[in-house]
């Protein structure tokens, strides 16, 4: 199933596959990475988070998202009141 980043929050718990524009690239202190989609946090809509010590957290391609329409796919949580798919690999991501 293929969700807008919009209605992603309506898919809680289930694996499905977001689609959107990316519009922010980050990495924290930390060294986790968060690809933003609908604005910029904490205002996105959707987040795909890439923790720190995988392999996809340090890929230099990642950056280059942004302005994107992307596709990710995973298991849908909620932080902080924003729907995320937590990232380990880059068949996750799949570009238009």
């Amino acid at each position: 199933m293929v969700v807008s980043d919009v209605q992603a929050e309506q898919y809680i718990g289930q694996d499905v596959t977001v689609e959107g524009v990316v519009t922010a690239v980050s990495t924290s202190r930390k060294g986790n990475a968060f690809i933003s989609f609908g604005g910029v946090y904490p205002n996105q809509t959707f987040t795909g988070w890439i923790p720190v010590g995988t392999p996809l957290a340090a890929d230099a391609s990642i950056p280059t998202l942004q302005g994107k329409k992307i596709k990710m796919t995973g298991r849908i949580e909620l932080y902080r009141g924003k729907p995320e798919i937590k990232v380990f690999l880059k068949s996750q991501i799949t570009e238009e």
